[in-house]
């Protein structure tokens, strides 16, 4: 009932030191995995409340933020599995509805069994209390429900205990129900009193007051909670519901207060901070509300001019704030101009964007007092923000970054530098990519003690990536790559685990793919990618070449058999038999084709071989061109199905039988995996209103014409048959093949060699294969009829009762769905030869 978030939270703890000494033996010999878990914490959020305390000399102690959702989560759980253990056979306890607060209950609950043991009857009688309490949270709960139990005989010396016990859960009881004033009057009795819970019924006072919108009342009792030392128990949660009055009444002075309630939290000794669990549990709260508090990143500079709307509320303490603390001041313009260099490659910061930083860095630190506050390293990641790209500029901030590393590194993380060499080496790494001199960020990278951490290996070196891509240069990406992307790096990320190591590797295998200088490097880059064939060039290639793709080891014997069963329909998709010695190869490949193919020839062993193979087809959907969904470059395999036989039901188009090859369709799906990787994606699209006051105005058109040229010169894209797949664009889609060869088929039949069969499949292929070319209905309504007319006995017959045309669904501007037999388009494409 305390707190929003668990008062017990127990947090694994790492100070850093407060000063730096000379380094020890165990020091010098620093294990890098120490190392690197020191920088890691902050690599991620360079100017965040944690790396300023670091920077700043008060140690940070490891501490995830924790939200009220959260802290929630974690007290309800911990409520259940200690009741669990308590009370097994009082299932009712376990149902703990979500309005119900348990952080108090559970400490209420751990304190008595602390006192009593776990055997003494007390227990059981205030759990059975409890979960009245419970019944009452539930808010369909009868007064007969929700009324405490008889209290129980106990020693002298806990008769008041439990006096105060049951009033406070009577009060609880009252808390959940509609008559709040009762509650409030409970609670002040209690408040009153001298009980063990006169803290917390204090604390619920103001909180009720606050939830009836009883502002000024609950904000006077706040405050004198908060000056009543005997109630230190409920000043951390007491302050946040300061916070909460001042969101509800959205005042300047009230969110003022709350800035500087975190502020003094933030800004505590690491020995404070490590008291106990409450003090831990402030702490953690601290570094999440910091953010809810709006001192975070800003979009313009307003804040530093101090230009406010008309009744400025939070805006108006956030200026008072940056005047006043350092650390806000510190981080509002870190953030903002730290953001704003990762919303785009570094190779596209030009003049107007080098005039912003520097306007909005000196801006900042003209801000007085608080910039005054802000020196040592903390300052030079703020001047490195605004670094110039001269060669005394570059050289001074290179040698900030060596000077910080031997600290880090002699101390081993522990130094305030731990905090700031991650950002000093990015920053060092964007002026030399903005002077095009990449080699020194090269060399200057090699030499820090950083590159097993996970700035190097996520923030930096894809950074890096990101803007050689951007020039389309892929001999510098070349470069790049015999520098920095080293078999120990990629051996590193390998021993991660799960998601963040494939997501991790997927990116390199992106970049290293694009700057490929032959298909032996470009093998070498998807063999790092979990999803070895979303590749959206793989769509593109001839069947030849997919055959010959099939006999790499970087494929597993799935993925080879998707390959060949690719390159097999695209030649029967054009109308002609592949060759013998093609098929035996995909067959084999494919064993349950085979048999699904073997068992067809030994049904109707009379039946030509073309049609054994249309009925073949026909049964089963897996017979496609693609090899991946190029609009999710997702595997066509993604989704398992448990036979070949079965139907994809959510992607007819990709996954079922055939489209034709949309080559528009394609050639964007491999720019915008392009784009992606280079992060021209987000500059052209989702930070693009961000961007714009910063962007050249030729800075896009000038990279995506980067892009095309290197992607002209690609290995993978000339190795293209655009012959090939001019002719597969106008090859006719599976419904219309496959129903026509039924037609012809049926017509010429007497019912017995499969002909019925192979009628209601085409139109099983109508409805459930490609619905992007237009209507069906010119050979799905003779198919039907046929099927209806000339085998109507059949079980067939009996089972097609429809035929299909428009299938392609659209919405309108009502939401509502409607079928449209009009052909999906794609943008045009310019061509990449």
């Amino acid at each position: 009932m305390l707190s929003r978030r668990l008062a017990g939270l127990a947090l694994a703890l790492s100070l850093a030191s407060l000063a730096a000494t000379a380094p020890s033996l165990a020091q010098t010999a620093c294990a890098p995995e120490k190392l690197n878990a020191a920088l890691d914490q902050f690599a991620r959020a360079p100017f965040s409340a944690a790396s300023w305390r670091q920077v700043t000399g008060l140690g940070a102690p490891q501490a995830d933020p924790d939200s009220p959702f959260s802290g929630s989560w974690a007290t309800t759980d911990g409520w259940r599995k200690r009741t669990a253990e308590l009370a097994a056979d009082m299932p009712e306890l376990q149902e703990v509805p979500y309005e119900c607060r348990m952080g108090y209950p559970l400490e209420v609950l751990n304190a008595r069994v602390d006192k009593l043991g776990t055997a003494d009857p007390y227990i059981r009688q205030w759990l059975k209390s409890q979960a009245r309490v419970l019944k009452a949270c539930s808010g369909n709960a009868s007064a007969t429900d929700t009324a405490l139990p008889d209290p129980i005989e106990v020693k002298p010396e806990l008769q008041q205990l439990q006096a105060d016990d049951r009033a406070y859960q009577e009060a609880s009881v009252a808390f959940y129900g509609a008559d709040k004033s009762k509650a409030v009057q409970m609670f002040k009795a209690i408040g009153a009193s001298s009980s063990v819970h006169k803290a917390a019924a204090r604390y619920n006072v103001a909180n009720l007051l606050a939830n009836a919108k009883n502002l000024s009342e609950a904000r006077q009792e706040a405050a004198a909670i908060l000056a009543d030392p005997s109630l230190s128990s409920v000043h951390g949660i007491t302050k946040e519901l300061q916070g909460y009055i001042a969101n509800l009444e959205d005042t300047a002075e009230g969110w003022t207060t709350l800035i500087d309630n975190t502020v003094e939290v933030l800004g505590r000794p690491a020995a404070a901070v490590t008291a106990d669990a409450r003090a831990q549990a402030d702490y953690a709260a601290a570094l999440y509300d910091i953010d809810f508090v709006g001192v975070r990143d800003k979009e313009s500079d307003w804040w530093i001019k101090g230009t406010l709307p008309e009744n400025a509320t939070v805006s108006k303490a956030l200026v008072d704030a940056s005047r006043k603390h350092p650390m806000v001041l510190w981080m509002m313009a870190g953030q903002s101009v730290d953001k704003m260099y990762f919303r785009a490659p570094w190779t596209m910061v030009g003049p107007k964007w080098v005039a912003w930083s520097s306007a909005y860095v000196d801006g900042a630190m003209a801000v007085q007092p608080a910039a005054a506050g802000i020196s040592g390293p903390a300052r030079d990641m703020i001047d490195a923000l605004e670094a110039g790209t001269d060669d005394a500029s570059r050289a001074a901030l290179w040698n900030k970054v060596k000077a910080a590393a031997e600290k880090v590194q002699a101390s081993c993380g522990d130094a305030p530098e731990a905090a700031a060499i991650t950002a000093l080496a990015t920053q060092a790494t964007r002026v030399s990519v903005m002077a095009g001199k990449f080699d020194e960020a090269y060399q200057g990278l090699k030499g820090l003690p950083i590159t097993g951490s996970t700035g190097y290996i996520d923030i930096i070196l894809p950074k890096l990536m990101q803007s050689v891509l951007a020039t389309g240069n892929a001999e510098e990406g070349r470069r790049l790559r015999d520098a920095l992307i080293t078999p120990d790096l990629l051996a590193a990320i390998n021993k991660r685990q799960d998601y963040e190591r494939d997501a991790t590797l997927s990116n390199y295998s992106g970049f290293l793919g694009w700057i490929a200088e032959d298909e032996s490097r470009f093998m070498e880059a998807v063999k790092l990618s979990s999803a070895k064939l979303s590749h959206p060039v793989l769509n593109l290639l001839p069947a030849s070449r997919l055959r010959a793709l099939a006999g790499n080891e970087a494929f597993s014997a799935e993925q080879k058999a998707l390959l060949l069963r690719a390159a097999w329909t695209r030649d029967y998709a054009r109308g002609r038999m592949p060759k013998k010695a093609d098929t035996e190869a995909m067959l084999a490949a494919n064993p349950d084709l085979k048999a699904a193919h073997d068992a067809v020839k030994t049904e109707f062993p009379k039946l030509r071989p073309e049609r054994q193979w249309t009925l073949t087809i026909l049964r089963n959907p897996r017979f496609g061109i693609l090899v991946n969904s190029p609009d999710w470059t997702d595997a066509i395999e993604a989704t398992k199905r448990e036979s070949f036989s079965e139907i994809d039901l959510y992607d007819h188009n990709d996954k079922n039988w055939w489209c034709p090859l949309e080559t528009d369709r394609h050639l964007a799906a491999i720019r915008k995996r392009y784009d992606d990787d280079a992060g021209l994606t987000a500059v052209s699209d989702y930070n693009a209103d961000d961007l714009k006051p910063v962007l050249e105005d030729n800075a896009v058109s000038t990279a995506q014409a980067a892009r095309d040229g290197l992607l002209k010169a690609h290995v993978m894209v000339k190795a293209v048959d655009w012959s090939e797949a001019g002719k597969l664009s106008k090859a006719p889609q599976a419904p219309r093949l496959l129903t026509q060869a039924a037609i012809r088929w049926a017509k010429n039949s007497k019912g017995k060699d499969g002909a019925p069969e192979a009628l209601a499949r085409a139109n099983q292929v109508v409805r459930y294969g490609c619905n992007w070319h237009g209507g069906h209905k010119a050979y799905s309504k003779p198919a039907q009829e046929l099927l209806q007319t000339k085998f109507a006995d059949t079980s067939w017959a009996k089972q097609t009762p429809y035929w299909f045309d428009c299938l392609n669904n659209e919405w309108d501007d009502q939401g509502n769905k409607v079928a449209t037999c009009k052909p999906r388009e794609w943008a045009k494409q310019p061509p990449l030869r």
